[in-house]
């Protein structure tokens, strides 16, 4: 399947090249996510001398906007299922 085709990829992530296989149609995710990785870190050495300081707090941040992300999408899922019963008890109201 094509879609299962692999590629080699060399990626520099705050410095350091990485050297990674992937599924070719991940390629355009992979390069983004380091742009994103490295935008970050140089973002950061303004305010912060250690490397690894820069990438704790990627870190924390990118992990902090993925559960923000799934709280917003659980209440959105509540919302919803509120909704649906909602109207499943007005039609039975509405009926006696």
């Amino acid at each position: 399947m094509d879609d299962d085709k692999l590629l080699q990829i060399n990626l520099n992530i705050a410095g350091r090249p990485f050297k990674l296989t992937i599924k070719w149609k991940d390629e355009y995710k992979y390069r983004q996510a380091a742009k994103e990785v490295n935008e970050k870190y140089d973002m950061y050495s303004k305010t912060l001398s250690d490397p690894f300081d820069r990438l704790a707090l990627i870190a924390f941040q990118h992990t902090f906007e993925k559960n923000d992300k799934m709280r917003g999408e659980e209440l959105s899922t509540s919302r919803d299922k509120i909704n649906e019963l909602t109207a499943l008890l007005d039609s039975v109201l509405e009926q006696e």
